[in-house]
């Protein structure tokens, strides 16, 4: 969530207002809209309120058009969230839009997935799109509509008529092919932004063959000085990452053929050696086009669906190689994501991936790559005992300074610290010594993953032993014994109700668990606690320490609402009316007596 926030809202480029990228952030702003919290959505609702930042705007359109352009373009994003309707806007967001219709009552949000989708109103503060997405679906020739996306337009500052041509391939998919055709044939002087529209339209149906083999097909019988143009390799590679996504067989020969000329063109690609400048590396990878080709080799190669052991695929290794590009610079976002991809890897194919991939992990070998390879592990990171005894020292030398370059990527580090604790053997100084170079944070995320690991296998008979309490005796306490520092900065309320929630997923263990945990709690604000305890049967079968866990880790004086405390505290007395005489149940009782009057 973090990581997704921070990419949606960097300062510099925020993704939730690029033209390019106005489908991607529309669907990741609504995921992080109906997944966040509250807190998380008045975030998220701040960010819509500020606008995109000035650089991003017209730049040489007057003063009204650039408001013009500033509100449209906040009101498709409240537009569409108000629409969604799982959860309501914020205040914040109801009175802005509110202010956008009363000045601009004509403006609607347009029906179904057009709305992700934007011409004029993205870029420019001159409704044009609508005029040329009327002229270009009356041309019935693929080279009249050529014809009309080439001509000069002393009006058209922001391209808005390609822009509705690749509308129009979106909603009208067919349109594409006698076009893409056309444009192999009369060669490529002028036409590139032609190309690069039409493309970007195929790109939403390339899973389809019908669009993307006819795509491929003109691609091949295109001038090759095409591929000297930017614009051009960027979209074709978007098309391939597309082509493959989720792919059920291997690509054939014609995408191949496609994709070595890309990966050609866009080595030279001068964006591809940027430097993201803030550390977020996979964030630039993603966004490049080596990225995309890299995300596009890796989804053909799962569709060979190679099992443990099986080994890359010979006629594919070449190739590889020359993706990920080991010692160049401008190859660098393919490389993040083949170390992505690292897990993946290392079970197919453990002796290349150890030989190739692995040595980028170490800081002292080159520490800009180590940590963008770093990032790119972290992203998905899946980890087994084989591994995990490759990657050991570099890993533990991360925390050793160095877990600010890191970025959101830290949340990442902290949970496979806890399972290399749990479940490889890391020896307990090692572990002490990275949780205290840990920030609160950190520490917060490697408790809440610990919660969620004993969560994922709790539940059962209340009278049998589960999967959790066996885990929590097995490896969970022994290793936060040994492990877990009692410093007074390490007791802070984050760790302390992330622990207390881990001790609500165990059944039987629950009061061993509590007595064990009491040495590292403080009070916190407690209310996921308290609503794990009101959910759960512990206060009905272990109402001793249900009590002594509220008293040891949850504040009263931040509870507003004190019934689902009363509730519970009437659930433990039922079970054990003798700890009505107890100091905790006394002081609860007390503060929820206090609001009743």
């Amino acid at each position: 969530m973090r990581r997704n926030f921070r990419c949606l809202s960097m300062p510099e480029t925020p993704l939730l207002w690029r033209s390019s990228a106005r489908k991607e952030a529309l669907e990741l702003l609504e995921h992080l809209w109906n997944t966040g919290d509250e807190d998380a959505r008045a975030r998220l609702s701040e960010v819509i309120a500020a606008g995109p930042p000035a650089h991003l705007g017209p730049q040489d359109a007057s003063p009204e058009d650039r408001r013009r352009s500033i509100d449209r373009r906040i009101f498709d994003r409240v537009a569409l969230l108000e629409r969604d309707g799982r959860h309501p806007l914020t205040p914040e967001l109801q009175a802005l839009i509110a202010g956008i219709r009363a000045s601009h009552p004509e403006w609607h949000l347009a029906a179904g997935e057009i709305a992700r989708f934007g011409w004029w109103m993205e870029v420019g503060g001159v409704d044009d799109g609508g005029r040329h997405l009327g002229n270009l679906s009356a041309l019935e020739t693929a080279d009249a509509i050529i014809d009309y996306l080439a001509q000069p337009r002393d009006d058209d500052r922001f391209g808005e008529a390609e822009d509705a041509w690749r509308r129009l391939v979106i909603d009208r998919p067919e349109r594409a092919a006698p076009v893409l055709a056309r444009l192999a044939a009369r060669g490529a002087d002028g036409l590139v932004g032609v190309w690069r529209a039409t493309l970007w339209g195929v790109r939403d149906h390339a899973k389809d063959p019908a669009y993307l083999d006819p795509a491929l097909q003109a691609i091949l019988a295109s001038p090759r000085v095409l591929f000297s143009e930017t614009e051009f390799s960027r979209a074709v590679a978007d098309l391939l990452e597309a082509g493959v996504q989720g792919a059920k067989t291997p690509p054939g020969d014609p995408y191949w053929q496609v994709f070595d000329l890309t990966l050609a063109a866009a080595s030279g690609d001068p964006a591809n050696g940027d430097d993201p400048g803030d550390g977020h590396w996979v964030s630039l990878a993603i966004n490049r086009s080596l990225g995309h080709l890299a995300t596009a080799f890796f989804n053909g190669l799962f569709a060979h669906r190679l099992k443990t052991g099986d080994g890359l695929p010979a006629p594919l290794l070449p190739r590889l190689q020359r993706l990920i590009g080991l010692g160049e610079r401008t190859h660098r976002p393919s490389r993040v994501i083949a170390a992505s991809r690292i897990p993946y890897l290392f079970a197919v194919d453990p002796t290349w991936t150890a030989r190739t991939l692995l040595p980028l992990l170490d800081w002292d070998a080159d520490p800009t790559e180590a940590a963008a390879a770093w990032q790119g592990f972290s992203w998905h990171p899946r980890i087994g005992q084989d591994l995990w005894d490759l990657i050991r020292q570099p890993f533990l030398a991360a925390f050793d300074g160095r877990l600010e370059t890191f970025g959101a990527s830290k949340t990442a580090l902290a949970q496979i610290l806890m399972l290399a604790g749990l479940d490889f053997g890391l020896g307990p100084d090692l572990g002490r010594a990275a949780i205290r170079a840990m920030s609160d944070e950190m520490r917060g995320d490697a408790t809440w993953w610990l919660w969620n690991d004993l969560n994922r296998i709790s539940g059962g008979e209340p009278d049998q032993p589960t999967p959790a309490d066996a885990r929590w005796r097995g490896q969970v306490q022994p290793w936060l014994a040994k492990a877990w520092p009692r410093d007074p900065q390490v007791k802070t309320p984050r760790v302390s109700e992330n622990l207390a929630l881990a001790a609500t997923a165990t059944s039987q263990a629950f009061p061993e668990a509590v007595d064990f945990l009491s040495a590292f709690l403080v009070a916190s604000d407690g209310g996921l606690l308290l609503d794990r305890l009101t959910k759960g049967g512990h206060p009905d079968r272990h109402p001793a320490h249900s009590l002594r866990l509220l008293g040891l880790a949850v504040r009263l004086e931040v509870w507003t609402d004190r019934q689902e405390l009363a509730a519970l505290l009437a659930r433990i007395v039922a079970a054990d009316p003798a700890l009505r005489d107890d100091a905790v149940y006394r002081r609860l009782d007390l503060f929820v007596r206090a609001a009743q009057g």
